[in-house]
């Protein structure tokens, strides 16, 4: 698998939090993510039971200006390279850049332990906005039509700016369903500046993947 690039999805965030642009159910309840069932998340490692000559060479393939390690560069320098990133995402004490380079990086590994640690960060409340953005666009490279779930609850949020991010990570899938779900946002939608991101993602699927 070639190197991910930075760029996967544009970051869309804004600086406050301003409840995580969460949908309001007719109960009133604030819901962050829906209730799809996954797979049990195994026991998480503490960083610090990864050798220290690990953990350093973890961070520095997660350090590039243009983009992090490759997958064999990772399995190369790395003996438990899923378990030291997943461990690296999980971790308060780690920055927010290299937490964000770890959990981008586990897409080389869509397994069920990667789309469990994915669907349980976007469902909890101390995830932030910004690694929130970031894993809707993960979800969607690394797991295509199995994302959908997640990234059409973006869809309805008040929070515009997770419209957006929605719909860009529908356009990374690419399916006929994809666009079949902007064509329905885009009936309910209304800030013209959604609309217009909707018809260009819509637009981008029907004209097919540009050859690379």
């Amino acid at each position: 698998m070639r190197r991910l690039s930075l760029l996967l999805l544009p970051l869309l965030a804004s600086t406050s939090i301003a409840s995580a642009g969460t949908p309001v159910t007719a109960a009133g309840e604030l819901t962050l993510s829906p209730p799809i069932a996954l797979a049990p998340l195994a026991a998480p490692r503490a960083l610090a039971s990864f050798a220290a000559e690990q953990r350093d060479k973890a961070m520095l393939l997660l350090s590039g200006y243009h983009g992090i390690g490759t997958k064999a560069e990772f399995e190369a320098t790395l003996f438990e390279p899923q378990a030291l990133l997943a461990s690296i995402a999980r971790d308060a004490a780690v920055d927010p850049v290299h937490r964000d380079r770890a959990l981008a990086a586990l897409v080389y590994w869509p397994d069920e332990q990667t789309l469990s640690l994915f669907g349980k960060l976007l469902a909890a409340d101390d995830t932030s906005e910004m690694n929130r953005h970031r894993i809707i666009g993960y979800l969607a490279v690394g797991y295509a039509e199995r994302s959908i779930p997640w990234v059409e609850h973006y869809l309805t949020v008040s929070d515009l700016q997770f419209r957006l991010t929605a719909i860009e990570a529908l356009r990374t899938i690419g399916s006929d369903h994809a666009r079949d779900l902007l064509s329905q946002a885009e009936v309910v939608e209304l800030s013209p500046l959604v609309i217009e991101r909707i018809k260009v993602a819509r637009a981008s699927i029907l004209a097919g993947p540009k050859p690379r």
